[in-house]
């Protein structure tokens, strides 16, 4: 517990005091407001933006993958056929 001066009439008071005991001034105060800072605001911005990312190419890398795959199926398949009608 730290002792500030009251902004009414300056005594000093418990910085968890909600009102002034001398002047009797209510405090504004929000408890257990949690404060985050630019920095930890910017952090979390870019590693949201790197998941979302990750998450979408993931998804694109998968698309192509099973595109690709199916057209070589296609592929063999195809040589596979004109190899029986050869023979």
């Amino acid at each position: 517990m730290a002792l500030i001066n009251c902004t009414e009439c300056n005594k000093e008071i418990s910085d968890k005091a909600d009102s002034c005991p001398n002047c009797g001034i209510s405090f504004n105060r929000k408890e257990n407001k949690v404060k985050i800072s630019k920095k930890t605001k910017i952090i979390a911005i870019i590693l949201s933006i790197i998941i979302i990312l990750g998450g979408i190419g993931s998804f694109i890398g998968y698309n192509i993958y099973t595109e690709n795959r199916r057209i070589a199926e296609e592929h063999l398949r195809a040589e596979e056929e004109q190899r029986l009608e050869e023979e």
